[in-house]
């Protein structure tokens, strides 16, 4: 929340417990995102490119929420999800924590 930006290769994880339906919304975020939602065995299952962020006077109820079933959502710089060839179907590595 609140980054002006994001330099290239990086951004947020977000873990949950199981695999179960997440929805994510741009308050209080200044730029544009691409998220990614992953399954628990680490395969993009949806992709939502140049998610734009919502206004800062926006009401919460009127924000879009993005929505999918996902262990993990990466929320990224737009565009780099196609700069990385990222596509549903992609399998990634995701580190467990020690």
């Amino acid at each position: 929340m609140y980054r002006t930006s994001l330099p290239p290769h990086a951004g947020m994880l977000f873990v949950f417990d199981a695999d179960q339906p997440v929805a994510f919304w741009m308050k209080n975020t200044l730029i544009a995102l691409d998220m990614l939602f992953v399954g628990a065995d680490g395969t993009v299952r949806t992709v939502y490119r140049n998610v734009a962020p919502a206004p800062l006077t926006v009401h919460d109820e009127d924000i879009p929420r993005e929505s999918g079933h996902a262990k993990y959502v990466i929320e990224l710089a737009s565009g780099e999800a196609d700069a990385d060839g990222i596509v549903p179907g992609t399998k990634l590595t995701i580190p467990r924590p020690p």
